[in-house]
């Protein structure tokens, strides 16, 4: 399989930009990086201690979140990851100043296709990245250090705005879905 997308990567090359397969070769090990790139990401186990399910009933009321520490919210309904090994979408929320607001979307590549799928070029596990950044709270010059932050997780691989069931499979034998736009909306309707 690895060949094969090997191969399209030095045909797409020579065909378009007329340049030597060995360019080509280099271009093909990038992208293979890029992919082992996301994949790690996902393999990133950032530890929470607070969840809420709202497809349990419960009202997930920021106000009974804990400050300044993670909590995750798991919306239900539509919303989902891409593989069905890992289907449970959630968004994160870390309650700072009520007037103060950092609404991000995460990034993590995109699965556009059966080949970029298979080849994991994007995020599949709704995880939360390490406070760095934005998200380090003890950093004094972080304008963000206050902020309530509203985390939308990306494991949809449609760049938050996908709503299509595929015609292939994962790996587990389940089609492919990509739910991004329902996964970003619920955040949205939490958030109002």
């Amino acid at each position: 399989k690895a060949e094969t997308f090997k191969m399209l990567i030095n045909i797409l090359f020579v065909a378009l930009l007329g340049v030597s397969a060995v360019f080509a070769d280099e271009a093909a090990g990038a992208l293979q990086e890029a992919a082992d790139y996301v994949k790690s990401l996902d393999e990133f186990d950032h530890e929470w201690k607070h969840e809420c399910h709202m497809a349990n009933g419960e009202a997930c009321d920021i106000r009974n979140f804990p400050k300044d520490e993670t909590t995750m919210v798991f919306p239900g309904g539509e919303t989902r990851c891409i593989f069905s090994n890992t289907p449970n979408f959630a968004f994160q929320v870390v309650p700072g100043d009520s007037d103060k607001l950092l609404f991000y979307f995460q990034g993590g590549g995109a699965c556009w296709d059966e080949t970029s799928t298979k080849f994991h070029l994007c995020r599949s596990r709704a995880t939360p990245l390490p406070e760095l950044g934005v998200f380090n709270r003890r950093n004094r010059k972080n304008k963000f250090r206050d902020h309530t932050i509203v985390h939308v997780l990306y494991c949809s691989g449609d760049v938050h705005g996908g709503n299509v069931v595929r015609t292939y499979n994962d790996r587990w034998g389940v089609p492919v879905e990509q739910k991004g736009l329902a996964n970003a909306q619920s955040v949205l309707d939490w958030t109002k």
